[in-house]
């Protein structure tokens, strides 16, 4: 999902990407007075987006883009009648807060006419799914319906003079223009689980489409439905211009767009300067052809021919990581870690990274101690321990894991870099009671130990892993548990540390050689024991 700041499960800040929930309503008619009958009621302004519309001309897709203002989301979220209409999710792959939440809306639909709808949803979410690159990346997806009832069928047709009692306001203001009141399809969509971009059926089979930040619009009944939705969907989605043009001598003279596939940079220019599609250049088929956003000359497209050209067509090299870019804006490679991230954990433990993968799985997995990458650990589940080497005892170590996506649909390595992967860390702890560091635990650590008896000397506070804040029991029989120096005690004539080890290593079992308490034991090596020891206690 696109939070309003998208934060990684690392925390790592995401600044400045909006969600945009809240529609335009978008009216690009000539006349003034279909501009009036379409418009919603005014709201204040956050700015200008560009909107595209499309249309078949003789055949050949061709359209147009007018600047429009985008309402205010906090206006629009004051709005106090929020209709609320039945909602389900028609695809599930997991949790919105990581994943692109696509939510489908209609207008037209009576309902008598749900099942229609929910046909014609059904059929774009196939052909979505099955074009690249989407197909690789379906599982980021959630697909939600809401079933918006109108009363009457159909939409609006303002050219012909038909006018219909529809949810949202959808119309043909002419026969190139399909519109709709976003405002509505926005308040509508809300009724989904989640929200980042939006699909609008008008309930119709004449052509027609518009695409705009977020949000397209398409007629659910027609014959070019889904390749008119994908067209849209590039617009909407992936933030992508028409590369068609029109032979009519005409020539671009604005500025640089800011649209990725279009540029009026040369080749020799792109490469020069290292802007726009310059990493493709070396791809056979891609280059600077002359001709997009309806001009002929002055400005240039990616690849001679693509779904933003011509329907029916693939999207192209340059498009299709412009896909991926989007859908890593709102999705993170890593689903969940186990431990919980930033905490302070045993090397003993398997940490285990559960991950979103495309289809193919271009995922790769490394693991790092301390900054330096462990050779060979490359999988979704590791121990530190099968790494000894690379561990110091008892001191703070960071585990990380990173997790990226290497797939060859992407070039632009700067972006690989801070879009497409993601990291947790944790802090290690290796316990070791050996901290006089003599390769053997014995008298060393105890005289050790003793001087930093209930403090918070954290060389001697080893347990549990990181320490607790005190010097303790706990630290002791851990020390005891490994003493090196003599494990098995001889009667020596002395009550010492020899049998203080003993009966440390034994405490709180029934051992019945340090159950000396009371006489004849019972049951357990404690406290009763221990003061038996130290009243006869005699010296190391």
């Amino acid at each position: 999902m696109f939070p309003a700041t998208v934060s990684r499960i690392n925390g790592k800040a995401r600044a400045g990407f909006v969600l945009l929930t809240i529609f335009v309503f978008v009216c690009i008619a000539a006349a003034q007075q279909e501009t009036e009958y379409l418009q919603s009621p005014a709201i204040p302004s956050d700015g200008t987006i560009e909107v595209y519309y499309d249309y078949i001309d003789d055949g050949v897709l061709s359209g147009g883009e007018v600047e429009v203002e985008i309402p205010s989301f906090s206006a629009v979220q004051a709005l106090s009648e929020t209709p609320s209409y039945n909602a389900y999710t028609l695809i599930n792959n997991g949790p919105s807060d990581n994943r692109v939440d696509l939510v489908f809306v209609g207008d037209g639909y009576t309902a008598a006419q749900i099942g229609l709808y929910a046909q014609h949803v059904q059929t774009i979410v196939t052909g979505l799914f099955q074009e690249s690159p989407l197909d690789r990346y379906a599982s980021f997806f959630n697909v939600h319906v809401v079933e918006v009832i109108s009363n009457q069928s159909g939409v609006d047709e303002v050219d012909n003079g038909i006018y219909r009692d529809t949810a949202l306001d959808m119309a043909f203001v002419n026969d190139r223009q399909l519109n709709v009141d976003s405002t509505k399809a926005s308040l509508a969509a809300g009724n989904a689980p989640g929200t980042d971009v939006v699909i609008a059926l008008a309930n119709s089979t004449r052509y027609g489409g518009s695409g705009y930040s977020r949000m397209c619009v398409v007629s659910g009944g027609n014959a070019s439905t889904v390749e008119l939705a994908l067209h849209e969907f590039g617009h909407a989605f992936a933030g992508l211009a028409d590369e068609y043009y029109s032979l009519d001598g005409s020539r671009y003279d604005g500025e640089e767009p800011t649209q990725p596939n279009v540029s009026t940079y040369t080749a020799a220019q792109q490469t020069t300067q290292k802007v726009k599609w310059y990493r493709w250049l070396s791809q056979t088929g891609v280059s600077t052809y002359e001709g997009a956003k309806k001009m002929q000359y002055g400005i240039y497209r990616p690849v001679g021919t693509t779904k933003m050209q011509t329907l029916g067509y693939p999207y192209g090299p340059v498009n299709s990581e412009q896909f991926v870019f989007k859908i890593y804006a709102g999705v993170s490679p890593i689903d969940d870690v186990i431990p919980a991230p930033n905490s302070t954990v045993s090397a003993g433990t398997v940490f285990t990274v559960s991950c979103q993968s495309p289809v193919p799985d271009t995922l790769a997995v490394s693991w790092q101690i301390d900054g330096v990458t462990v050779a060979g650990a490359t999988g979704r589940s590791f121990c530190p321990a099968d790494v000894a080497d690379s561990l110091i005892p008892n001191t703070r170590q960071t585990l990380e894991v990173i997790v990226a996506d290497k797939t060859t649909l992407v070039r632009n390595e700067d972006e690989r870099a801070i879009s497409m992967s993601d990291r947790q860390q944790w802090q290690l702890w290796t316990a070791s009671a050996d901290v006089a560091s003599s390769g053997a635990v014995g008298i060393g650590e105890l005289s050790g130990m003793a001087a930093s008896w209930l403090t918070d000397d954290p060389v001697y506070d080893i347990v549990p892993d990181g320490g607790d804040g005190i010097v303790d029991l706990r630290d002791f029989s851990s020390w005891a548990a490994a003493w090196n120096d003599r494990l098995v005690l001889q009667p020596d004539g002395a009550v010492d540390a020899y049998d203080l080890i003993r009966m440390a290593a034994s405490w709180l079992t029934d051992d019945p050689a340090c159950d000396i308490a009371p006489a004849g034991g019972d049951g357990k090596v404690n406290m009763q024991d221990f003061a038996v020891l130290a009243d006869q206690w005699t010296g190391m």
